[in-house]
């Protein structure tokens, strides 16, 4: 079975019944991960599930993905100029299996972690981290501030690939360029 090339959701009406990861795995190539919000530091937990499976995330987000996953491992649609550039690319990878199978190099090097076990994992670190005297101490006053204007987040319609400011637009912007008619 070929693969399709695009995935936007994981819902019950799109996959009938079928676990949504199985289905991922089994008919898509890309999974768009795509944030509500464009915040520094800010990643969905869906990027990490995607990382897990056999499809490849394309990102659209504030956060810096190379901090966070290794480098080629996914692709980050800030890095075109426009969803059609980023669409031609799209394309062109789900055609070229050789390349396409370049992203995965990582998976016998690396374990993505968000079970349980990972989770507790990340909350020792932090507080290691926490109770490390070798850390530079740092005091936020005013949390609000940290939180919601230190944060960095682009205001929805305010970054030239969120039209409307949500993924149906920018996905429709995709659809468009690469001239497909199904609509989600």
């Amino acid at each position: 079975m070929t693969k399709k090339i695009f995935y936007l959701l994981c819902s019950s009406h799109r996959v009938k019944g079928d676990n949504c990861s199985l289905a991922l795995d089994r008919d898509y190539k890309f999974y768009l991960s795509f944030e509500n919000s464009l915040c520094d530091h800010y990643a969905t937990e869906k990027f990490f599930m995607r990382m897990k499976q056999n499809i490849l995330p394309v990102v659209l987000g504030g956060s810096d993905y190379s901090k966070i996953a290794p480098p080629h491992s996914y692709i980050n649609a800030l890095n075109f100029d426009s969803p059609a550039e980023l669409g031609r690319f799209l394309s062109n990878l789900a055609r070229d299996d050789e390349k396409y199978v370049s992203y995965f190099w990582w998976k016998s090097h690396y374990k993505v972690r968000i079970d349980q076990s990972g989770r507790a994992k990340s909350f020792c670190k932090m507080c290691e981290m926490l109770n490390n005297e070798n850390e530079p101490e740092k005091i936020y006053s005013d949390m609000s501030q940290w939180w919601v204007s230190g944060s960095h987040c682009l205001q929805r319609g305010s970054h030239q690939w969120s039209g409307n400011g949500n993924a149906y637009s920018f996905w429709g912007n995709i659809q468009r360029a690469l001239g497909m008619e199904e609509r989600i």
